[in-house]
């Protein structure tokens, strides 16, 4: 049986050998790219809306309580249930309203 040779762009094909060269190692960032990256975030940061906050804890018999905090007020109320975080909610606007 004889062999008869293959160019390397047919062997690149059979083996599925990428055309592309290798990428370069990514470099590390240098200090002011860093700074540069921070500072973005921070911008990005305080640019966002100040949401209200709400998270649920229960204790060790599973009764569920209900947590809200309002960033643009600094009001806060906890430990309260289902029914009354709603009407807290409700009421955030006109409290919002006046501060």
């Amino acid at each position: 049986m004889n062999k008869s040779p293959i160019s390397w762009s047919k062997y690149k094909q059979l083996e599925l050998i990428s055309s592309q060269e290798p990428e370069e190692p990514t470099r590390q960032q240098t200090l002011k790219e860093r700074i540069l990256s921070i500072w973005e975030s921070l911008v990005v940061s305080l640019m966002q809306p100040q949401e209200l906050r709400v998270w649920s804890t229960s204790d060790r018999h599973g009764n569920i309580s209900w947590s809200a905090y309002d960033p643009i007020t600094h009001q806060s109320i906890h430990k309260i249930s289902e029914e009354e975080i709603f009407v807290w909610i409700e009421n955030l606007h006109s409290r919002r309203e006046q501060f």
